[in-house]
């Protein structure tokens, strides 16, 4: 089916992403940990517990549901959705992102994704994807977690879609904060969050990055 030439709303929203089956293990949530630049200080027993497998408190970090799905398997999908026009990959960028988590996540399971496009809006210079993608343990059929990915699309805008509902207004009071923490971000944490599934050469790749307009590659959005 030839693809077409702006984005057909009604082509998107209900379109069934798919269903995936994954598990993990241990080392999966400590990588997904170091990527995010836990443990920078080795010692620090707050942040071992991520990333030590023999720790008494070992668990994923809860932020590791938003790796649980393959990214590479969503993307996919999405190029195939019959609503969406051909698009330059390294023109996707995140935008949201939603976690609810049903229960505490394990150090390993297998898991069933189950993935659809929840909406599609027009904000004019591109499309902004809502995709759902709901986790369920594989043996017992219990939810884990539900995700809503926003993912935004430059230069497929214009379509004539919704616009979809305004940002709610978060205005910080005008006081000193309550509590300050810096943590520095380091220059190769990008290839090492990919490894936790995100691929996207966007993030690794000075080329790919540059058709994509950055002058160096970006960090991901949810690193």
């Amino acid at each position: 089916m030839p693809k077409p030439d702006k984005v057909i709303p009604s082509e998107c929203a209900g379109y069934s992403v798919g269903e995936t089956t994954a598990s993990y293990g241990p080392k999966d949530v400590m990588l997904y940990a170091l990527g995010l630049g836990v443990s920078t200080d080795p010692l620090d027993p707050l942040d071992l517990k991520f990333t030590y497998e023999n720790a008494e408190d070992f668990a994923p970090l809860p932020s590791f549901a938003v790796v649980l799905s393959s990214f590479e398997d969503l993307f996919g999908a999405l190029t195939a959705c019959p609503g969406l026009p051909e698009f330059n990959p390294m023109m996707l960028l995140h935008g949201e992102e939603k976690v609810t988590l049903f229960k505490s996540l394990e150090p390993e399971a297998a898991l069933v994704h189950k993935a659809s496009i929840k909406n599609v809006y027009d904000k004019g210079s591109g499309a902004l994807l809502v995709v759902v993608v709901e986790s369920f343990e594989q043996d017992s059929g219990e939810k884990v977690c539900a995700l809503e990915h926003s993912l935004f699309i430059r230069g497929i805008g214009g379509f004539g879609g919704d616009k979809g509902p305004a940002p709610a207004s978060n205005k910080p009071p005008k006081r000193v904060p309550d509590a300050v923490f810096k943590k520095e971000t380091s220059a190769n944490q990008a290839l090492i969050y990919r490894l936790s599934g995100d691929m996207n050469p966007l993030h690794a790749d000075p080329n790919m990055a540059a058709m994509g307009g950055f002058d160096k590659p970006i960090l991901h959005g949810l690193c």
